[in-house]
């Protein structure tokens, strides 16, 4: 279950059977899109190195979906190519960060625009849908059912 926001604090609102468990946990950022609303088309992008391991993946819009375009490092700037383009996607964040999604200032990012005159853009989160525990959990589980899977093979 995800909360909602109210007064600062994380409120629950979900229904329950006697004794059924339930996993309650804040959601966190886990990328965010960025898209020009009006306005110069965006030029470069310039991502924080203090956040996860600070590499990052980048897609771009194909006008249909977002297209896998390369993996970036924070602290570099990266140029888009000529004309700059008017939305782009960034994932990879951990969800280990901790990112909180409500957070204006969790996720600093540098951009440039190919020409000058005021911009309307939208920097909107992405959040994890899987609370950290069970994934981590989940990964842990996959990986000593390989180890057993290899330990089996060499018998």
């Amino acid at each position: 279950m995800l909360p909602v926001i109210i007064d600062n604090s994380f409120t629950f609102d979900f229904n329950v059977q006697a004794n059924q468990q339930v996993f309650i946990d804040p959601e966190v950022a886990i990328g965010y899109d960025y898209q020009v609303q009006s306005g110069s088309n965006i030029a470069s992008v310039f991502l924080p190195t203090n956040i996860g391991d600070g590499s990052y993946d980048l897609y771009l819009w194909d006008n249909v979906d977002y297209i896998f375009a390369t993996a970036i490092t924070g602290g570099f700037n990266y140029t888009f190519a000529d004309g700059g383009v008017n939305r782009f996607r960034v994932l990879g964040i951990e969800p280990t960060a901790d990112l909180d999604p409500s957070n204006t200032s969790a996720f600093i990012t540098g951009l440039t625009f190919t020409g000058p005159g005021t911009i309307s853009m939208t920097q909107t989160p992405i959040v994890s849908q899987v609370p950290v525990p069970a994934a981590a959990w989940l990964f842990a589980s996959g990986l000593l059912g390989l180890g057993a899977l290899r330990k089996k093979a060499q018998a």
